[in-house]
């Protein structure tokens, strides 16, 4: 049989956390020097970690920015401040539209409709009550995800949380929010002790038949860097069943989807550059 994480390390950690895994020498140094050990981003910053899906232009600053950051041309407003105190607090200035709000926090809107062509889609799906404004392809643009919004806009979305029993639209609500983004344990803290860690991995990738996908596998941190891990383990998996190193009752595992590219594509590259990266070469 084999075991295939594809999940956060910190839910290996839990699932392997038993007896038996510890005294069976599953768990042993080098697993426990790396897995334990990954530290995510939300464990030192929430900025990030709750994203509010809404289409509100009530989001951006009023005036000439915000229809600038509608226009198609950029994906991403960000508005930082930083205070040691409230009363320290000092408005933030755009060189060319002015003033733009006072905060302490790092606001991050993603303008999803200038870069995701799936935003099409996505707009016309019915969200809830009609004092929510739904999406439509005429405001594409507007479609937007928010995290950590400043005070002065924190009032117009949802208090709710993600896995919050309650529906965000329930009750006639009259917030803007129309989908919650969870990155709890998603992103993994891009800095040198858990690279070194992503780079040991490789001694574990394929002991007692068990290997490891996803974020804190690979060397970038990235969403496609994470789907590309797991068609990697998927291919890995797949050579060493038909190897007849591991008995197993059904095929396991997949080849990489897209045999009939070449090397030189850059997609297939990439495939072998991470697969270098992630496993042993034996």
């Amino acid at each position: 049989d084999y075991a295939i994480f594809a999940c956060p390390s910190t839910a290996i950690s839990a699932m392997t956390g038993n007896y038996m895994n510890r005294h069976s020498g599953f768990r042993n140094g080098l697993f426990e020097s790396i897995i334990p050990r990954i530290s995510y981003e939300n464990e030192r910053d929430e900025n990030f970690t709750v994203g509010h899906i809404h289409c509100d232009q009530k989001a951006l600053p009023h005036g000439g920015l915000g229809d600038e950051l509608l226009a198609g041309r950029y994906t991403n407003y960000i508005e930082v401040a930083a205070a040691s105190s409230p009363s320290t607090t000092k408005s933030l200035r755009h060189p060319k539209y002015g003033p733009i709000a006072s905060s302490d926090t790092v606001e991050n809107i993603f303008i999803l409709g200038t870069w995701v062509p799936q935003a099409v889609a996505a707009s016309t799906r019915h969200f809830g009550t009609s004092s929510v404004t739904a999406p439509t392809p005429d405001n594409l643009f507007k479609m937007m995800v928010t995290y950590n919004p400043a005070p002065c806009r924190k009032g117009l979305f949802s208090t709710a949380k993600p896995g919050d029993a309650t529906s965000i639209t329930e009750g006639g609500t009259s917030s803007s929010t129309l989908g919650l983004v969870d990155n709890s344990w998603a992103h993994p803290q891009l800095d040198l002790p858990n690279m070194l860690r992503s780079s040991s991995l490789t001694m574990l990738q394929g002991r007692c038949n068990a290997f490891y996908c996803g974020s804190y596998a690979t060397p970038g941190n990235g969403h496609d860097l994470s789907l590309l891990s797991g068609l990697v383990i998927a291919d890995e998996v797949a050579r060493h069943s038909a190897k007849g190193r591991g008995v197993v009752d059904l095929p396991v595992g997949a080849t990489y989807p897209f045999s009939e590219w070449s090397v030189a594509d850059g997609a297939k590259a990439d495939f072998f550059k991470l697969r270098k990266l992630m496993l042993r070469q034996l």
